[in-house]
């Protein structure tokens, strides 16, 4: 398993599994990201597994930490531990940064409760906790993950999505009670 930048020639599968991925809610514009690289304030990266694309990664940056924003491994390479092992890779990659990422909080009664719950036993079982910072982004619900439970300030949770937002960051970005 290899995780590096995209290839230009990767665009295409890279659009095809982020669509098919993500929910319309839940996905933010892929130039938004291509811009933000440009400016060394994300990476988007591709997992890949004989040279052939196997998923990706989009990463944005604050100081100290690294957000996964983005997370999806393509439908034929799943179950295969192609996941666990990009994990620790990515967290190897960025060895000054607190990697973070974000969940749908456990609800039994939403349509996707057992995807929900598979998506938190997944990064429990990789070491990735609860940090006790539920938020609210562009109106979805989500918890967010630490290494450990590791603490993290909403301030530098709000940081990340400073260069995507600007300004109007605390309008979409909110503490959840």
């Amino acid at each position: 398993m290899e995780l590096s930048p995209i290839c230009k020639k990767e665009y295409p599968a890279l659009r095809a599994l982020y669509h098919s991925a993500f929910p319309a809610a839940e996905r933010m514009p892929l130039s938004r990201f291509f811009a933000l690289q440009k400016k060394g304030q994300a990476e988007i990266l591709v997992l890949r597994t004989g040279g052939a694309f196997a998923g990706l990664m989009i990463v944005t940056f604050a100081p100290g930490y690294a957000l996964l924003n983005y997370f999806a491994v393509e439908p034929d390479c799943r179950s295969m531990g192609l996941g666990s092992r990009a994990l620790p890779v990515l967290q190897q990659r960025y060895p000054n940064r607190q990697v973070v990422l974000e969940v749908e909080p456990p609800d039994h009664t939403a349509p996707n409760a057992r995807q929900r719950q598979r998506r938190l036993d997944f990064y429990a079982k990789n070491g990735f906790l609860p940090c006790n910072l539920p938020v609210r982004l562009c109106g979805v619900e989500l918890d967010v993950l630490t290494p450990g439970g590791q603490a993290l300030d909403f301030a530098a949770y709000q940081g990340f999505y400073r260069p995507i937002f600007g300004r109007l960051a605390p309008l979409f970005v909110q503490k959840r009670q």
